[in-house]
């Protein structure tokens, strides 16, 4: 078979489903409008939840205590506040209080940063941050020093990680 023969016959069967096309109303408006908006919603609702990430952490109530209140306690607290893994974080309390309200449902975990924490950094000493965890919720602990250890990895270059798993009596200490 020739091209001009195969493209004559395939113009020749174009031509003719346009005149079926413009003759029939039902098949302009499935064609035109139908089948279009059809197949951008089914793509469209396929793909919804393409690109976000999904954190055990991101809806845990935790208090964030800053004994130190330095440039690096509060870079700590922006880390952590704009990675998406601590989208509860409290501020205001104080450490006895929180850990009051640490057994009570209110708050899960409490995230202390230690006086003297940027001094530890400034001085190539290891700087600590300290986590209370209520320890009713079983794997709670493991996965708030995941998540710590993740966004916290480019804080300081000086890391050492002490992984500890405790309760409320004791605390989990991230070692930075």
């Amino acid at each position: 078979m020739s091209t001009s023969k195969f493209l004559k016959d395939t113009f020749a069967v174009t031509i003719n489903e346009f005149r079926v096309l413009r003759r029939n109303r039902t098949a302009i408006l499935l064609s035109l409008f139908v089948i279009p908006f059809f197949f951008t919603g089914a793509l469209g609702a396929g793909s919804g939840g393409a690109g976000t990430s999904y954190s055990v952490t991101s809806k845990i109530p935790m208090a964030f205590i800053d004994d130190d209140l330095t440039v690096a306690s509060g870079r700590v607290y922006a880390i952590l506040a704009r990675s998406g893994d601590f989208d509860q974080l409290i501020q205001g309390y104080r450490e006895e209080n929180a850990m009051a309200e640490l057994g009570n449902g209110k708050i899960f975990a409490v995230i202390v940063v230690p006086k003297g924490f940027q001094d530890r950094l400034l001085s190539d000493q290891v700087g600590h941050i300290i986590v209370y965890v209520d320890d009713s919720v079983s794997e709670l602990g493991s996965a708030i020093q995941g998540s710590l250890l993740d966004n916290l990895q480019d804080f300081n270059p000086r890391l050492e990680i002490q992984p500890v798993r405790v309760g409320v009596s004791s605390p989990v200490e991230v070692v930075r």
